[in-house]
């Protein structure tokens, strides 16, 4: 008689309380495997609930008042810059060229004006430095001008709760200023090439938040610590975020798209530290169900511990995003991944990262526990060990008999 036979045969002698051990032992190997996906084999699943109360909140602030035309604005600010005459007339020094600019430095401003600094329509090279800005809306607000002409640098922002910078221009460079307690740090809208850098978003509503831009522009080397949104990409195509570090935000990154074009596809997120968000690290969705938000690349993260009441820590439901780099075979660490397989990611779109790493690429805040690594493959080893066993022990048995 062949094993098979014999196994089959003391499957059938087996009594009631063995039954159960081994059903125990099944669901051991099923509830590990349930958890990871080798590539190429997909394994079905129910979808997963979505989070309809968040997700209306987060369409619902697409309406609101922040982009309107830079005609309909109030011009209260302390300092308004309408043309290049203006920055001689407040005495700025500098000659506004690119090696030579009008600087703007060393201001301690407080208004309760709608805004503090308005510049628009200006062709000079204008440099905003070592500032400590508080208005009662938007402490700077760029309108249209000459594109690579305005840098922010080394300025403390604060608002009530609205805007720190509203930017309407191009090739702008922000970096190394402090945001909080502002609903956006800064909102941009209707222009590319925005360059933000090495600056420190925490206690505002979001950290950053775009809205239907020409795209290209880079969030880099930023911290953003408790915000209820890092940064939110809306409608804006060719983002890179790099190298960033987003501790304890409700949500870390999110991608949405109101419709085809533009929207936020093509875009790059690469080597940021992702922990603590207590909803998803990453959403990727669509306005009302619409997969618009598409061939996004998220590669060489770590997530951690974020979303721990879920199933996964980040969450997609666009199109045709690749949460691994496949060239170079390298996806994301992830603190829940089983050692294994491939990890699933939530959402309509049954995305994977079929090449996740095993050891965080960034020093975290909370460690992941050495023990949980390679447990799927323990668990189902007991398993199937209790497995064979419990046969053999029947089939003796039941010569015996």
């Amino acid at each position: 008689m062949k094993w098979y036979q014999l196994f089959l045969e003391g499957m059938l002698h087996m009594k009631e309380r063995y039954v159960i051990i081994i059903s125990v032992s099944v669901l051991l190997i099923t509830s590990c495997l349930g958890h990871f996906v080798l590539p190429g084999l997909l394994l079905e699943e129910v979808n997963p609930k979505k989070d309809n109360q968040f997700d209306s909140y987060i369409s619902s602030q697409l309406t609101q008042r922040y982009f309107q035309d830079n005609s309909n604005r109030s011009t209260d600010a302390i300092i308004e810059i309408v043309c290049d005459q203006n920055l001689s007339d407040y005495g700025f020094p500098g000659t506004g060229t690119a090696s030579d600019p009008f600087r703007i430095e060393n201001l301690s401003l407080e208004t309760t004006s709608f805004y503090l600094l308005y510049i628009y329509g200006t062709t000079k090279h204008i440099l905003i430095r070592n500032c400590t800005f508080f208005a009662r809306r938007s402490t700077i607000v760029l309108g249209p001008l000459a594109p690579g002409t305005v840098t922010i640098d080394n300025c403390t922002i604060r608002t009530r709760n609205y805007d720190g910078i509203l930017c309407h221009a191009d090739n702008v460079t922000i970096s190394n200023c402090l945001f909080e307690r502002n609903y956006d740090g800064i909102s941009y809208s209707s222009c590319s090439f925005l360059k933000i850098v090495n600056n420190t978003f925490r206690n505002n509503y979001r950290g950053v938040f775009t809205f239907q831009n020409d795209g290209w522009s880079t969030i880099i080397d930023n911290y953003f610590h408790h915000n209820s949104g890092g940064v939110y990409i809306i409608n804006s195509p060719h983002t890179t975020i790099c190298g960033n570090v987003f501790l304890s935000n409700r949500v870390s990154i999110l991608f949405d798209s109101t419709s085809p074009s533009p929207s936020s596809s093509f875009c790059v997120v690469t080597d940021n530290r992702i922990e603590n968000s207590s909803y998803y690290g990453i959403i990727i969705t669509g306005f009302l169900g619409q997969d618009f938000s598409r061939d996004n690349l998220i590669f060489g993260n770590s997530f951690a511990n974020n979303n721990n009441s879920a199933s996964s820590q980040a969450k997609d439901d666009g199109l045709y995003n690749m949460w691994y780099n496949k060239t170079a075979k390298q996806g994301n660490y992830w603190s829940d991944w089983w050692g294994v397989g491939g990890y699933k990611i939530d959402g309509w779109a049954k995305s994977y990262d079929f090449y996740p790493v095993a050891k965080p690429l960034h020093d975290l805040e909370t460690p992941v526990p050495v023990f949980l690594k390679g447990r799927a493959i323990i668990f189902s080893a007991i398993a199937f060990i209790i497995l064979i066993s419990l046969a053999i022990s029947l089939l003796f048995r039941a010569r015996a008999k």
